[in-house]
């Protein structure tokens, strides 16, 4: 299929809208949240994230969840929240047949973090088994940098061991209660 620059706005913001749902914004607190957190991703310049090593494309990520957090409304202005829509949306971006190669995410696969929330905490929890004494999870509401940084060193060595990437870990951690 022929893409132009419409069809890929078009894309983009579907992906940008389904990070951002009724599933990941819930307890966010605050009205206009969704919104403002939908066109942030949506402005978002992706080739940003094209970085050759993780130690800078994380440096990105985490100037970006700073702008995010910054553009959300006062009472919904969470580290925690930004950083899982911004994962969920680099995610839906690595997952599109269009956008991947549009992009260039192949290139920076490896990079991307798996997005937290209970189920994939819970999950590293479990295959961590103590080895890491990753922190007590409180919910994505109060997460910040310094235990999110831990889970996804964690999330580095299970992924590692489960031979796949981190970000692929959401997909096995997901619900994973429900689907037994």
């Amino acid at each position: 299929m022929r893409m132009n620059e419409e069809f890929i706005k078009k894309m983009v913001r579907r992906a940008a809208h389904s990070a951002v749902g009724a599933s990941t914004a819930r307890n966010i607190g605050a009205a206009g949240a969704v919104k403002a957190a939908r066109a942030y991703l949506e402005g978002l310049d992706l080739n940003d994230f094209i970085q050759e090593n993780l130690d800078a494309f994380t440096k990105k990520l985490d100037d970006h969840t700073e702008k995010l957090m910054n553009s959300l409304p006062h009472g919904a202005n969470s580290w925690g929240f930004s950083r899982k829509f911004l994962n969920i949306y680099l995610r839906n971006i690595l997952y599109n047949y269009y956008l991947r190669p549009h992009f260039k995410f192949e290139k920076i696969e490896k990079f991307l973090e798996i997005p937290l929330d209970r189920y994939s905490a819970k999950g590293l929890i479990n295959d961590d088994k103590n080895e890491n004494n990753l922190p007590k999870w409180k919910g994505i509401k109060n997460l910040d940098s310094l235990p999110h940084s831990k889970f996804q060193e964690v999330a580095l060595i299970v992924a590692k061991r489960k031979n796949t990437e981190r970000v692929h870990l959401d997909l096995i951690y997901w619900r994973k209660k429900e689907d037994e």
